[in-house]
């Protein structure tokens, strides 16, 4: 299955895609295995065995490591505590 893929704020955006050229994207086989172009993979560092979480988010899914959604955790807490001391 082709994919279509976009880099939205460190985060995975994967929906179907007819036009994406193979190779160049992510596409995911037989198994259900995502696969992601060495290019991308850099971009992003991600490593082999990179731990990543998977959103439903329609029409597609999104992927994140755990690192990234924790790192947005914490400054939304910041924000939020100094929101409310003002």
């Amino acid at each position: 299955m082709k994919l279509q893929v976009s880099v939205e704020d460190g985060e995975l955006a994967i929906s179907p895609g007819d036009n994406a050229e193979r190779g160049r994207q992510p596409t995911l086989d037989g198994k259900g295995r995502l696969t992601l172009p060495g290019q991308l993979r850099k971009s992003l560092n991600l490593v082999p065995g990179t731990v990543l979480l998977l959103r439903v988010d329609q029409p597609g899914l999104r992927l994140v490591t755990p690192g990234r959604l924790l790192g947005r955790l914490k400054a939304a807490r910041l924000a939020l505590t100094e929101a409310i001391r003002d």
